[in-house]
């Protein structure tokens, strides 16, 4: 018997494509990917790609006869799956998931605002990480199948990082800045709230990683007189060690969905010093879980902030415990792993 196929259209560089990919390894289900965009193959993504344009991807569901058509990301995937569809005298059912900005900020900008609209009343089912994302898409024109909230990178390991051994965030010497700086992307801010927390950092080292070249000479200038220490590309269970080692994780950001980095910074005991123009609020509580910076542009705000996760213990071990416990009951990738299989089979029917 024929086993049923998901066709994937999505970024082949994406660490979200391959992890978001291999909940399906093991399972019944036979994958195809098509690029949305070129780039290097990640490297945990080993599986053919096909490549070309929206004609390309039609004849692609024409001759391949996928069950399910997934689109991972809406920008490049969500439109190239759209003019497919177009070219299509049919077309299985389609999947969209929504990832990031896609349409919390996109879909405010006049040029990407019909697009979106197009997508949402054209899609079968629509994937989200934030309830936020749900709602903006029913404004959109979406009508049809809402999947599980979860996030775009499927689960984590919860399991076996639960029993690894603990350190209290109060005992950590560790701050470890996100150094993206792009047209989302907001580091900079962070670096300069540096200064405003010179005094209280003097025992600590600081850890910028995913940075490029200009940032990371940006963060020597800002940091001149503390200890930085520029994380090189890593595994993602080293990534999840630097958290583990980390009493305060910063991640900024004019917009996001719901951060992986929080995420992995929650489960490891890491206190998030979060920007709020992402989903950050349906999973912490300002104040109590972490601190939920509202303009990421303000590095008074976040220095202020950063100063106080580093110096009050009890904020911050008190929130490792709840955050923990937070991710272990949304985000364990056993259990989500079944969650999106059963929907791939809800779309089959």
């Amino acid at each position: 018997m024929r086993s049923p196929t998901v066709l994937f259209v999505a970024f082949p560089f994406s660490v979200h494509t391959a992890r978001w990919v291999s909940q399906l390894h093991g399972s019944e289900w036979h994958v195809e990917l098509f690029a949305s965009a070129e780039g290097q193959q990640h490297e945990d993504l080993k599986m053919p790609v096909h490549e070309g344009d929206a004609a390309a991807l039609a004849r692609l569901v024409c001759e391949t006869r996928p069950d399910v058509v997934h689109s991972m990301e809406i920008q490049h995937g969500g439109y190239l799956t759209l003019k497919a569809k177009t070219l299509s005298d049919s077309f299985p059912p389609w999947v969209v998931s929504n990832w990031g900005s896609d349409i919390s900020l996109f879909g405010r900008l006049p040029e990407h605002a019909a697009r979106i609209r197009a997508v949402m009343e054209s899609c079968d089912f629509y994937h989200c990480e934030c309830h936020r994302d749900l709602a903006l898409a029913r404004k959109f024109g979406f009508r049809g199948v809402e999947w599980p909230i979860i996030p775009v990178g499927g689960g984590l390991n919860v399991e076996r990082w639960l029993r690894e051994p603990f350190v209290p965030p109060s005992r950590r010497r560790v701050v470890a800045l996100k150094g993206y700086q792009s047209w989302a992307g907001r580091a900079q801010t962070a670096l300069a709230a540096l200064r405003r927390a010179g005094n209280e950092l003097r025992d600590y080292e600081l850890a910028l990683y995913v940075a490029d070249e200009e940032m990371q000479f940006c963060a020597r200038l800002y940091a001149a007189d503390l200890r930085l220490r520029v994380v090189p590309p890593c595994t993602h269970e080293e990534m999840l060690k630097l958290h583990a080692a980390s009493r305060v994780s910063i991640g900024l950001s004019i917009s996001d969905g719901i951060s992986t980095s929080l995420i992995e910074a929650m489960l490891m005991g890491s206190f998030p010093v979060q920007s709020g123009t992402g989903c950050a609020c349906e999973w912490v509580e300002d104040g109590q879980t972490a601190f939920v910076i509202r303009d990421p542009m303000n590095p008074e705000e976040v220095g202020e902030a950063l100063c106080s996760a580093l110096r009050f213990d009890s904020i911050v071990d008190r929130a490792a415990e709840i955050n923990r416990r937070t991710v272990a009951e949304r985000c364990d990738g056993a259990k989500i792993r079944e969650q999106v299989l059963a929907e791939y089979r809800r779309a089959l029917g």
